[in-house]
């Protein structure tokens, strides 16, 4: 193990954002120190990295995800929707395959059956939507709250 590493891990988490976040590491060193604060902290940095050669700042685009599980089952949704919609798209076909007035008949529930599924669609991407704006949410409390 390396000697900046284990002058990093006796740091405690804040200590190790604040320093990430000043922009006076090289680069080896920022990685090092972004890995340290990653295991003490549980997730990756999603702060502002201050650029000391510059007046722009540089931020982290990796975002935590605390909604893994929500997530998933919201694509799931979504996925079951996508199915539902081509399966009632295979109905179509054959509804109209069928000859007479049932044939039209058969008709309407096909379109209500892909009505369903695409609610299913837009019922899932709005939750990962949710999801996405609550992690977003997190992370500029985090920066805002680390500023003042």
């Amino acid at each position: 193990m390396s000697n900046q590493r284990q002058q990093y891990e006796k740091l405690s988490a804040d200590v190790l954002y604040k320093t990430i976040s000043s922009g006076k590491l090289t680069e080896e060193e920022l990685k090092i120190c972004k890995v340290v604060y990653e295991e003490k902290a549980g997730h990756p940095f999603s702060g502002v990295i201050k650029n000391p050669n510059t007046e722009q700042n540089v931020t982290n685009s990796v975002m935590p995800n605390d909604y893994k599980t929500g997530v998933s089952i919201a694509k799931f949704v979504s996925l079951i929707g996508w199915l539902v919609c081509l399966g009632s798209a295979i109905g179509l076909f054959v509804a109209f395959g069928t000859v007479g007035n049932a044939g039209f008949l058969a008709l309407l529930p096909v379109l209500g059956v892909f009505a369903a599924g695409l609610i299913l669609v837009v019922a899932g991407q709005s939750s990962r939507a949710l999801f996405d704006n609550a992690n977003y949410t997190k992370s500029m409390l985090e920066i805002l709250s680390k500023e003042n």
